[in-house]
């Protein structure tokens, strides 16, 4: 954990140098929180470039603007560097499962018309009352 906050501040340092203006810090922070929570982070297209020569990050090549919401990229950065702890299972997953379960799905679903296996039965014993008489 230490590791992630020591390498998120340096990301901040060297963004912060880069461009000197409170909706970048504050977007930096948030970046940062993100990268801690969800391991990764948001980066504007002109810090591309230097994130690459300082970090040295690579980036997937952009096809077009339309593709980026704002001109963002996300980075999601490799699952070892970063250890997060899922919540374990608790009450609220169990009714969950339950619902969704394997046993849910093999139980019978109600006849929607009854009505019809009775007139069925009816046809098949008339039928067989027939050829047993012939």
């Amino acid at each position: 954990m230490l590791k992630n906050i020591v390498k998120v501040t340096l990301i901040f340092l060297f963004l912060r140098e880069e461009l000197r203006n409170y909706n970048f810090i504050f977007m930096a922070l948030k970046n940062a929180s993100d990268l801690l929570l969800n391991n990764l982070f948001l980066v504007s297209s002109q810090n591309e470039a230097f994130l690459e020569r300082t970090l040295k990050l690579s980036f997937p090549t952009r096809t077009s603007k339309k593709s980026f919401r704002r001109n963002d990229l996300k980075i999601k950065l490799p699952i070892k560097d970063i250890n997060i702890e899922l919540p374990k299972k608790g009450p609220q997953n169990r009714a969950f499962e339950e619902r969704t379960s394997k046993k849910a799905f093999l139980k019978k679903a109600p006849q929607k018309r009854p009505y019809l296996k009775k007139e069925i039965k009816i046809e098949l014993s008339k039928k067989a009352s027939q050829n047993e008489a012939s």
